[in-house]
């Protein structure tokens, strides 16, 4: 539901209030403001603007939108916000909600200081995570962006997203025509990538397999747009649309790099959804979240000056701060693929 007259995005009730709230494309170049208008339920309106955060100052050729995806997870997406608005130097963000139901996610939409696009919504195996993620897309190329970051609440940034990690992997992307993914996370263990000097990051081996995509990455605007790339060619299934997109990436030669310094990774053991429905996880019987620590600059310096055939596995690289005796002994002994 929007609110035509505005061009606003509908967040949901919360208490006896109707929140929208205006779009990036909606704001006027120059406005630093956002604009909430709050209908009660007697029909009485009342118009105020909020400060948001000034809107970044990236080098040229470096203009970069955040969009950060999010359904139903709120403490997860209140652990990703606080790690965005830690360490974020360089973005601007928007959330993109996939029509979330849990009342407590309208509260953190609302107050979270970012504008905030619900989604079209879909069915299927992961609802309408990719309508989302076009029209995110859709919003960097009428926004005159040069990158898209794609960020999923159950994520969290580790260390400064700056000017100096942009640059990183702009110069991987333009090393090589064909590579439009710096994919940014920590790999996991079995990970078997090979560097690359030139690329200055990993790429799996044979060739053959680099080509390739990732839900998750620094994507080029200008070629996505080349490839002519879709992210929500699928609609209604209930095969893993990711496994779709990677072979259509493969068909037109579209090559990811993993990241030499990556700079942000999934949370382990997060609330899975499939078909709009949360799945029972043994792991998750007591409920909590886990958190990774900030990476400090003694941390960043270790892991930048490892040497550079070891890739970045987030267990040599990160370390939680919450972690009972049980829980390390759970992280310990668990599959990396039934972590994430």
């Amino acid at each position: 539901m929007t609110c035509p007259a505005l061009r606003a995005i509908y967040i949901g009730w919360v208490g006896n209030n109707l929140f929208c709230r205006k779009g990036i494309n909606d704001l006027p170049p120059n406005d630093n403001s956002m604009l909430e208008i709050h209908f009660s339920l007697d029909g009485n309106r009342e118009d105020f603007t909020t400060s948001r955060p000034q809107r970044k100052e990236p080098s040229q050729a470096m203009k970069t939108l955040l969009a950060i995806y999010s359904y139903n997870r709120p403490e997860a997406l209140s652990n990703c916000l606080d790690s965005v608005r830690q360490l974020n130097e360089v973005c601007d963000v928007v959330v993109y909600d996939d029509r979330s139901t849990r009342p407590e996610m309208w509260d953190i939409l609302s107050g979270c200081n970012y504008p905030v696009k619900e989604g079209p919504g879909s069915t299927g195996r992961h609802g309408g995570l990719y309508r989302n993620m076009q029209m995110a897309y859709d919003d960097a190329v009428l926004g005159g962006y040069d990158y898209l970051i794609n960020l999923q609440d159950d994520m969290q940034i580790v260390r400064p997203l700056n000017g100096s990690a942009l640059r990183q992997y702009i110069e991987t992307i333009k090393s090589q025509d064909s590579v439009f993914l710096v994919d940014y996370r920590f790999t996991r263990s079995g990970y078997d990538g090979q560097f690359d000097e030139k690329l200055n990051g990993y790429v799996s081996m044979p060739e053959e397999k680099s080509y390739t995509y990732s839900d998750c990455g620094f994507f080029s605007v200008e070629k996505l747009k080349q490839f002519e790339w879709q992210f929500d060619l699928f609609e209604n299934t209930l095969k893993p649309n990711e496994k779709s997109l990677r072979a259509i990436a493969r068909n037109k030669r579209m090559r990811k790099v993993t990241a030499r310094t990556p700079i942000a990774m999934h949370i382990p053991f997060p609330e899975l959804f499939r078909n709009g429905l949360s799945l029972p996880r043994l792991s998750r019987f007591g409920r909590k979240l886990y958190r990774y620590e900030t990476m400090d600059q003694e941390a960043i310096d270790r892991m930048d000056s490892r040497p550079p055939h070891e890739p970045p596995n987030f267990r040599n690289f990160l370390r939680f701060e919450n972690l009972s005796r049980w829980d390390s002994w759970l992280l310990r002994v668990s599959n990396d693929a039934k972590i994430f």
